[in-house]
């Protein structure tokens, strides 16, 4: 789910004005980025690290993101998730690939969330988004820190109501007008399980 809200946060977030015209302008282009994950756990008081790419082609539907050990692959026909730590891929018809998981629909379940300029400092404007006290939401806190002359987020901070922390760096970033299909294809590791659901 963490990595899913980056993907949100990149391509179509209702921020500051500022920053939602970056992002709108990503919301329908092909894109390609990768990351790195920091993630502080409050209660162990542990930080674990971790990094992905993720790949959306948004008018074909088809996106390709990893992080950890999971992998999501679809073509806009068919979806496969595959898990390295149980060797497993499951295989399902996009049409029966629940909605709430595409990035589409997604990155408009977070249109609702009003950002606010915070502060500007050598060149990154932090933009802020706090939950009202009280209330039993995913996040407490969002920080989004942005380039806006060079039209580019840097690093993403959420702080979860069980306040642990997850820092997303962006290492790269292109939008890209033509991607190849062959990145939205999967083929199952050799021995790896496979439920086929299609």
């Amino acid at each position: 789910m963490r990595m899913l809200f980056l993907i949100l946060v990149l391509c179509g977030m209702s921020l500051s004005s500022e920053l939602a015209e970056i992002v709108s302008q990503r919301l329908d282009k092909p894109l390609r980025f990768s990351y790195d994950l920091e993630i502080y756990w409050d209660v162990r008081e542990v930080t674990t690290r971790s990094s992905g790419d993720v790949i959306l082609d948004q008018p074909r539907r088809s996106f390709r993101f990893s992080g950890n050990d999971t992998e999501w692959v679809s073509d806009g026909i068919t979806v496969w998730q595959y898990s390295a730590g149980t060797d497993q891929v499951v295989i399902q018809d996009y049409l029966d690939f629940d909605p709430t998981l595409h990035p589409s629909t997604m990155l408009r379940r977070f249109t609702s969330y009003d950002f606010e300029k915070v502060r500007d400092s050598a060149g990154t404007s932090v933009y802020q988004w706090q939950a009202p006290p009280d209330t039993l939401v995913e996040y407490q806190q969002i920080d989004v820190y942005a380039d806006i002359s060079a039209r580019r987020l840097d690093t993403i901070r959420l702080v979860d109501r069980d306040n642990n922390i997850s820092t997303y760096r962006i290492t790269s970033f292109k939008e890209k007008t033509d991607l190849s299909e062959d990145l939205f294809e999967f083929t199952p590791p050799r021995g790896a399980h496979v439920i086929d659901n299609r």
